[in-house]
């Protein structure tokens, strides 16, 4: 279990630095960079959606709660009270059931599955790639 940081569809949990209002965003970010490497049609697709919602809604929490809505990604937190916000879909609650096990506070963010874009790729590797 980490602290702070990411859960990933596939489980693999991603440690953060230590000002999690930046940090959490700036690894989505450089996922984002990364995946021109493996998978540039996801590149493109994602690009336009941030450049869309950065227009519609602007840039506060923008990649994390697009990683969040979009990726499937998991986050946690460590701000005064430990919590974890995910989108809802029904795999992700074996994902976030040892954390609350431990006292997390869940956030549900009730999205439909049909908003999760399924991307395959090595995301530890696009993350590495996109610094």
């Amino acid at each position: 279990m980490i602290e702070n940081g990411w859960i990933f569809p596939d489980g693999v949990e991603y440690l953060c630095g230590g000002d999690t209002f930046c940090i959490h965003d700036l690894a989505v970010m450089h996922f984002i960079n990364g995946l021109k490497f493996q998978n540039i049609e996801a590149h493109k697709i994602i690009s336009t959606e941030i450049d869309d919602l950065f227009w519609k809604y602007g840039a506060r929490n923008l990649y994390a709660n697009y990683a969040i809505r979009r990726l499937g990604w998991i986050k946690i937190g460590s701000s005064i009270l430990h919590d974890i916000k995910y989108a809802g879909y029904d795999w992700q609650l074996d994902l976030i059931k040892p954390y609350e096990e431990h006292g997390y506070r869940t956030i549900n963010m009730y999205f439909s599955s049909s908003n999760y874009l399924e991307i395959k790729c090595d995301i530890l590797l696009a993350i590495k790639k996109g610094t």
